[in-house]
């Protein structure tokens, strides 16, 4: 029997910082700051479990598609980039989409779609063992990607709005920092599992790792309630581009050094003869969700760029180990430091802008935001892999260290406008 999503009462108080607008509406009573921290854990912890089996399926193949693709069937680091910018494309042209169909159905019914389109990527990278070499095998992961990308749109887009009408929009930067801990830590959980699964049984392993984790994550999704908008028109598009061009150039910047990281870490270990590039990998993902854990608590109270600049500038300085590391020991440090710093990047730039977004439009923000880190993968990564066939591939990190260090300048414009507003 189909649930039904039910509004609730108008009578829950707006933070003093947000703007009387239309509200997000949902089957429980939506979150006040008189609400506990238990009952907002009680809120997030059914949907964090969803998006961390859904990003899962994003994580599974993240280390061994470029072994697979590199060192199995032969391509150079340029097709490699190609490959893993594809689904970063993608998930950039299916953003608006996935922010509108959010908005206009729920992000419940978002998030289902996205975790089929997991599910069936995965298909396609169990059916990429059936040729076992040459650009048919390629083809069938570029398919893949193709689908994942699909599938990531709408399962970050989804993952964000729905926590955030749970919670309410006086909470974003708490809603998005918990959450966060589900997304990043479903992917390095992922990236961990598929590299042993890879080691151990094969490519075609992680493949079928990638239809279960999205299977199970509906199993949830499907029993938990609807969250949906009510009470006025969305806002237009330009609008939703004006409020956030600033958090999302400074997000773009900051991106690249995620680029680097996922596409190219394992890659440079295995090219200084260093074992356990996707380990390395996961332990960025790992340091990544310890920074969420330590650090999320306090991003509601942020009104300055200060913390920001200061979880940027680490990262920069976790890129730098790694560019210039001659042990393994010390590119695990880096990818450590990196992955800390990294971790707050994503709730911090967007709190000055999501505070003057109308509740009626989270989904097309968030889609709209996350767009500038799709934007970022998609050049960052096939100009790394054609840089990594004229220099060192340790290289990369240094660039990518430059742009995050650029980054911080966008970070203090984001703040200056969005608490002037």
């Amino acid at each position: 029997m189909r649930r039904r999503s039910v509004p609730i009462s108008g009578d829950a108080p707006m933070s003093e910082l947000i703007p009387k607008s239309p509200r997000l509406t949902d089957v429980p009573r939506l979150a006040t700051r008189a609400d506990t921290t238990e009952t907002d854990m009680t809120r997030l912890v059914p949907v964090a479990i969803v998006v961390f089996l859904g990003l899962m399926a994003l994580g599974l193949p993240l280390a061994v598609i470029p072994l697979q693709v590199h060192r199995v069937l032969g391509f150079d680091t340029t097709i490699v980039g190609w490959v893993m910018a594809v689904e970063s494309a993608v998930t950039l042209l299916t953003r608006r989409f996935a922010g509108r169909y959010s908005d206009r159905h729920g992000p419940k019914r978002a998030m289902t779609l996205g975790l089929a389109g997991a599910a069936a990527s995965g298909v396609l990278y169990l059916a990429a063992e059936i040729p076992k070499a040459g650009y048919g095998s390629l083809l069938f992961i570029v398919l893949g990607r193709v689908f994942m990308g699909y599938g990531e749109s709408l399962i970050f887009t989804s993952g964000g709005a729905w926590p955030i009408g749970l919670l309410g929009m006086d909470k974003v930067g708490k809603a998005l920092s918990w959450i966060g801990i589900a997304m990043f830590g479903g992917i390095a959980a992922g990236t961990a599992l598929g590299t042993l699964l890879y080691e151990h049984i094969g490519f075609g392993a992680a493949g079928g790792a990638t239809i279960a984790a999205p299977a199970l994550a509906y199993a949830v999704a499907r029993r938990l309630p609807a969250v949906r908008v009510e009470g006025g028109e969305p806002a237009p598009f330009r609008r939703i581009v004006a409020i956030l061009w600033r958090a999302g150039a400074g997000f773009f910047l900051a991106g690249i050094g995620y680029a680097g990281v996922s596409s190219f870490l394992v890659l440079a270990f295995a090219a200084r003869g260093w074992g356990g590039g996707g380990y390395a990998l996961a332990t960025f993902g790992g340091s990544f969700v310890l920074a969420r854990i330590v650090l999320g608590r306090w991003t509601d109270d942020v009104r300055t760029s200060n913390f920001l600049v200061g979880t940027l500038l680490t990262e920069v300085v976790g890129l730098g180990l790694l560019s210039f590391a001659h042990t393994p020991w010390l590119g695990f440090a880096g990818a450590a430091i990196a992955g800390f710093g990294a971790s707050m990047v994503y709730p911090l730039f967007a709190l000055p802008a999501m505070r003057n977004v109308p509740p009626a439009s989270v989904g097309t923000a968030i889609g709209t935001y996350d767009a500038c880190f799709d934007l970022s993968l998609m050049i960052a990564a096939p100009a790394f892999g054609w840089l990594a066939e004229l220099v060192p591939v340790q290289s990369v990190f240094g660039c990518a260290a430059i742009a995050v260090l650029a980054s911080t300048f966008f970070a203090v414009s984001a703040y200056r406008n969005g608490y002037r507003t």
